[in-house]
């Protein structure tokens, strides 16, 4: 029976440090998809914002509209490459 318990302790010591692994590694998987949502709620919000500002702009026709064409085509482009970053990121550090 003595020959037993060492085997026994070290096979839970095991156990719990695989354990407290898997622990970790879920805890790091939700803080990186926690800031990827916050990421993706500040672009919502400048995108809303910017929105707004064409909005105003077009009401009282501040520019022509190729000068809000090539303003809204910009952000655009700046909105897909900030969330390509994030998720190409995200991809890197979760195959």
């Amino acid at each position: 029976n003595n020959k037993h318990r060492p085997s026994d302790i070290n096979l839970a010591k095991i156990k719990c440090d695989n354990l407290q692994s898997l622990l970790d590694k879920s805890h790091d998987r939700e803080k990186k998809n926690w800031e990827l949502r916050q990421a993706k709620l500040k672009v919502a919000a400048a995108t809303f914002l910017l929105n707004e500002i064409l909005d105003a702009i077009r009401e009282k026709e501040l520019l022509t509209r190729q000068c809000i064409f090539v303003i809204e085509d910009r952000f655009k482009d700046v909105q897909l490459r900030t969330i390509n970053r994030l998720v190409e990121s995200k991809s890197k550090t979760n195959p």
